[in-house]
């Protein structure tokens, strides 16, 4: 997607008309966010589940709804569902905690440009995925790029639709009854193939359990390295403290970079790029002969069979495979 449509325009409108409200510039729009945000999209319709895309490079939120004949979910209602999460956001204590992200986000000073990708799924359900450039919600930076202004819930046009922002769809309705108890609730969490249930047998029956603790996880989720974790639990396994920016996974546990020179690396610092293709590293390498590979850079000089874990001869500052060292 390189160019600007009206989905894309309305998405526009209605972030910059919220973040009008807290001193935050207007955004512009990003071919390159809209189109890795369209791919995360059409991803999610086609496998009809709820969750977050692992890029590093972009902030992201997600959206998603569901109806009966026509139903559709705007991109605006996205957006202002993720803008009510306003009401839990203490501006005398400026940071992050869970249910506020998607807010932060969308009125998030520091951002600049961001794209919208849109996309419905065989059973009719509405996928929304933003991603923003620089992303948002720096844990040391919320003071600064999240400013109380004169927004408020009056601010929002409609009231949110069925269908919220990241993580499971917690909606306030009528009387009905739970898929698992069969108890009345008025509050309730939405099953990935459309039941409703209460708190207790969502997280008994449907909720993905948090790596680092174990417990369900409900409402803002982080996924990473294939798992599902509380934003509170998702820290640096040694120094316990959130991430500021990328982590490096090492045996299925994250770890700050700091730490995981300290402990992994003898102190020494991460290189910057692979010996093989020069390109930069990011979070996974290996030190194959005193220098920095990509795993799959690390190859014989002949057959270019990947060498990752195998033996290897080095010959001419090249590594060889035993079938083409003697070649």
């Amino acid at each position: 997607m390189g160019r600007m449509d009206n989905v894309q325009e309305e998405a526009l409108r209605a972030h910059n008309r919220l973040r009008s409200k807290h001193e935050a510039a207007p955004l512009t729009f990003s071919a390159e966010c809209a189109k890795h945000a369209q791919k995360w999209a059409d991803h999610l319709a086609k496998t009809d589940k709820f969750e977050h895309s692992e890029n590093k490079d972009f902030g992201e939120n997600i959206a998603t709804g569901f109806g009966s004949g026509d139903y559709d979910l705007s991109v605006e209602q996205a957006t202002e569902n993720w803008y009510s999460e306003i009401r839990d956001y203490d501006f005398s204590k400026p940071g992050f905690k869970s249910g506020i992200g998607h807010f932060t986000q969308v009125v998030w000073k520091a951002t600049k440009e961001m794209g919208i990708g849109k996309a419905k799924s065989k059973k009719g359900r509405i996928y929304i995925v933003a991603n923003y450039k620089p992303a948002g919600n720096m844990m040391r930076d919320f003071a600064v790029n999240v400013i109380k202004g004169t927004g408020s819930l009056a601010d929002i046009k409609s009231p949110p639709s069925a269908g919220n922002a990241k993580g499971n769809s917690e909606k306030k309705t009528g009387p009905l009854k739970c898929a698992g108890c069969t108890n009345e609730i008025t509050k309730y969490y939405e099953t990935k193939d459309g039941r409703c249930m209460c708190e207790d047998c969502y997280k008994k029956k449907e909720a993905s359990k948090c790596a680092g603790c174990n417990d369900p996880v409900i409402g803002e989720i982080i996924s990473a390295m294939e798992s599902k974790w509380h934003a509170k639990c998702f820290v640096c396994t040694e120094c316990k403290k959130p991430f500021d920016g990328p982590f490096i996974p090492k045996d299925g546990k994250p770890y700050c970079k700091k730490d995981y020179e300290k402990l992994f690396m003898g102190g020494k610092s991460k290189p910057e790029k692979c010996h093989g293709c020069k390109e930069k590293l990011e979070t996974k390498w290996i030190e194959a002969m005193d220098k920095p590979w990509h795993p799959g850079c690390f190859k014989c000089a002949g057959c270019k069979k990947a060498l990752e874990g195998e033996s290897f001869f080095k010959k001419n500052d090249n590594p060889y495979c035993g079938d083409c060292v003697n070649k």
